[in-house]
């Protein structure tokens, strides 16, 4: 039975390595607070926040119908890491409707400002709600395996980050990130996943060649920047954990011996071929939630 948990550990970790690129893309999910409106908030999944920013704030064409009446609008917080289009897209409307969903809905019961409306909607919330509603999100079964970060561009956004990790029990998992910072900072981290192999590169554990047809699914060491095929380092992870362990929290790499947790190896997930994947957004929810938080 340990056998069969461990093969379909395996499986999913390839689930990480879907990025269509040997360019990573920054599949992200954001929150806006508007200018005018403090309390008015709206949710939304892109691959470029900068852009997206100028998108909703009618700069350049492409922003949402929903955010044109409540211009202008800043950047609150952006959650990162996601491995493909469709997960980030899964966060994003599990952010939106945390009470109709049912990996959310008791973690958030106890919150007096999350719940649903008479016609069953979602009641509308601020940003400080959405960010207490995060907390709880990326705490969630779903995503806690997730290698996630947490980029929060407001000051009074941290600091209610911070009081809601201290009056809400247990913690964040190790490896989620949670910084401070302008626009600039979050692009930056933006332009460090632009990492590339070299041509006709071997994976480190096997020293076979990456394939271009089916393409390989590849990560990448952050210590030592050697190459793997996810199933190689997923071998690697599980041979130094007892046998009824079926996912790796963290291990050991084979060439630098560094100690790293799996999140921060599967960071680097891509397929090693194809065509890069688009850069559509989606359409989030704008919410105008009354009173301050």
């Amino acid at each position: 039975q340990a056998f069969f948990f461990r093969v379909g550990a395996a499986r999913h970790a390839e689930f990480w390595a879907c990025s269509s690129s040997l360019v990573m893309q920054f599949f992200s999910c954001y929150c806006l607070q508007s200018k005018g409106t403090p309390y008015t908030s709206y949710i939304g999944f892109t691959v470029n926040p900068g852009r997206r920013l100028r998108q909703h704030n009618g700069e350049i064409q492409g922003g949402a119908c929903r955010t044109k009446r409540c211009r202008p609008w800043n950047l609150f917080v952006v959650v990162h890491g996601f491995p493909n289009r469709v997960a980030a897209l899964q966060f994003e409307w599990s952010w939106t409707n945390p009470s109709n969903r049912r990996v959310l809905r008791g973690a958030v019961a106890h919150l007096p400002f999350c719940g649903l409306t008479k016609k069953g909607r979602q009641k509308t919330m601020n940003p400080f709600h959405r960010l207490e509603v995060l907390w709880h999100t990326l705490r969630a079964e779903m995503w806690r395996n997730m290698p996630l970060g947490v980029h929060i561009l407001e000051e009074a956004g941290y600091k209610h980050w911070r009081m809601v990790a201290e009056r809400s029990e247990g913690e964040l998992p190790a490896h989620m990130n949670v910084v401070l910072g302008p626009l600039a900072a979050l692009e930056q981290a933006q332009a460090a996943l632009s990492v590339t192999i070299a041509d006709d590169p071997h994976c480190a554990a096997c020293s076979s060649p990456f394939s271009l047809s089916p393409p390989s699914r590849v990560v990448i060491c952050p210590r030592c920047r050697n190459s793997f095929h996810v199933m190689c380092a997923v071998k690697t992870f599980l041979a130094q954990l007892p046998d009824d362990v079926a996912l790796p929290a963290s291990g050991t790499c084979p060439v630098c011996e560094a100690e790293l947790a799996w999140a921060d190896f599967l960071r680097s997930a891509h397929k090693y071929a194809g065509d890069p994947p688009s850069d559509a957004e989606s359409d989030g929810s704008a919410d105008s939630g009354p009173g301050s938080p």
